[in-house]
């Protein structure tokens, strides 16, 4: 990036956008696409395909699902897929009719 159009770019940055940010932290982990996987993203399970929102819970990152005694261990993030997130997908975690 060229120095002015550093400049452009920060000018355009307007502190009132902060209220319009969500800050997702990395768990640190990737899916079996090698996609990295944030607090917030929706992962399925190769193993019981069912949809797994990411928390930070405690000390450690925990999927588990909102309205199932069920979790998805973390040796298992590997095999899973993230599917949407719970800011842009919310849709996912709803139960179907």
């Amino acid at each position: 990036m060229l120095f002015g159009e550093y400049e452009r770019a920060k000018s355009s940055f307007r502190l009132q956008d902060l209220d319009k940010c969500i800050i997702e932290q990395f768990t640190g982990l990737k899916d079996k696409n090698g996609v990295e996987i944030y607090e917030g993203d929706i992962i399925e399970s190769n193993y019981t395909r069912i949809l797994y929102p990411i928390e930070y819970k405690g000390c450690a990152f925990v999927a588990e699902h909102p309205e199932r005694m069920l979790s998805c261990n973390f040796y298992l993030w590997d095999k899973c897929e993230i599917k949407g997130n719970i800011h842009q997908h919310p849709e996912l975690l709803t139960p179907k009719q």
